[in-house]
């Protein structure tokens, strides 16, 4: 609401004072990509899937880590790291 209001208040300090009508297809155009949020990606629990946090000193983060056993493997591999026996 507050970027639509502003970007009203621009147009209005223009010149342009004609009263606003916003329709929903207009919103797009207005307020440009949606945004998006990455907790927004795993809404439902997954087999193999685990939540976990990860903190910075400018927030937080939610982390999805994502877990799958292959046939006849012994090897726990994590990227980037070496290799892990168990």
């Amino acid at each position: 609401m507050g970027s639509l209001c502003r970007k009203v208040a621009v147009r209005h300090a223009s010149g342009n004072t004609e009263p606003v009508v916003i329709y929903p297809e207009q919103l797009a155009a207005l307020l440009g990509a949606r945004k998006f949020l990455s907790s927004h990606i795993q809404k439902l629990p997954q087999p193999g899937v685990a939540c976990g946090l990860a903190w910075t000193r400018a927030g937080g983060e939610i982390l999805f880590v994502e877990a799958v056993k292959l046939p006849q493997s012994k090897d726990f591999v994590v990227t980037g790291h070496r290799l892990l026996r168990i």
